[in-house]
């Protein structure tokens, strides 16, 4: 048996994942597009010039890509990738009324390319015939909530007034997933304080993919956030996290047993896990 030793203090249910702004490989002119109060950093690629962007395990992007309406208006961009052209994107030069650039002047609004890159991908160009600025940001992966075969009982949290359904497990009747293909799992777990239990606790999964088991063991506290809607004389505890890469394109059967105490589990994978 496989066992890892994590302490994981996770404040509240946090985002799944962030999208990142790339940074263009040589240096370029930053350009702040303010959009509804809000600041994006955009780069600025004059006629004739182009912006090279470093592809890393992120395949997919998204490019937004604004002209400016008083000089140097471009009308097209090209995209490259690893050398070779990829496709021309036909700008809009509709005027944004919610978009400001500070010294361009009035600007379009934003045409989004959404990219998904071949795995060999390790740079992309955009080069317009005009002056353009370039925001590009990965897209982060979707994920989605994955209801378990078995389990003993079903959880209604409440998270800063979100909702969100957890499945418990207890030793006697842990939580049972199906989950089709590789791709990413994500397990949060929250021990389940039960009247008398005080201050910090440990408690383990014992976490079972395909017959191959890992222990997780956590050290947690009471969340100062967060309640059991539906049993409100229990308590949870702060969220903890874990990450698992699956493999294979074969039915994956997922085992959560918890030790320690009883647990409320959720489970999540990418859409692309998900049997239509």
């Amino acid at each position: 048996m496989k066992k890892l030793s994590l302490l994981l203090l996770i404040l509240g249910f946090s985002v799944l994942a962030c999208a990142i702004s790339l940074k263009p490989i040589k240096k370029a002119k930053i350009v702040k597009v303010t959009v509804a109060g809000k600041s994006y950093t955009y780069y600025l690629a004059e006629k004739g010039g182009f912006l090279d962007f470093k592809v890393g395990k992120a395949k997919r992007l998204k490019i937004f890509v604004r002209t400016s309406l008083t000089k140097n208006t471009a009308g097209w961009v090209d995209i490259y990738i690893n050398g070779q052209k990829y496709k021309r994107i036909k700008l809009k030069h509709d005027k944004s009324r919610k978009a400001y650039a500070k010294g361009v002047g009035a600007i379009t609004k934003a045409t989004v390319v959404k990219l998904k890159a071949p795995r060999v991908a390790k740079k992309i160009r955009i080069r317009g015939d005009g002056d353009i600025l370039v925001r590009v940001v990965t897209m982060p992966k979707s994920f989605v909530v994955i209801q378990p075969v078995k389990s003993a009982g079903t959880l209604s949290l409440i998270n800063n007034e979100r909702e969100f359904m957890y499945s418990k497990a207890t030793s006697s009747k842990p939580a049972e997933y199906t989950i089709f293909g590789s791709g990413t799992i994500i397990i949060y777990s929250r021990l389940i304080y039960q009247p008398g239990m005080l201050g910090t606790q440990r408690y383990s999964l014992i976490v079972t993919v395909d017959g191959k088991k890992t222990v997780y063991d956590f050290e947690t506290e009471k969340s100062s956030q967060s309640y059991f809607r539906n049993d409100k004389k229990l308590l949870p505890s702060r969220a903890n996290k874990v990450r698992i890469k699956l493999t294979g394109k074969s039915t994956h059967k997922i085992v959560i047993k918890p030790t320690g105490g009883d647990v409320a589990v959720r489970l999540l994978a990418q859409k692309s896990m998900v049997k239509r």
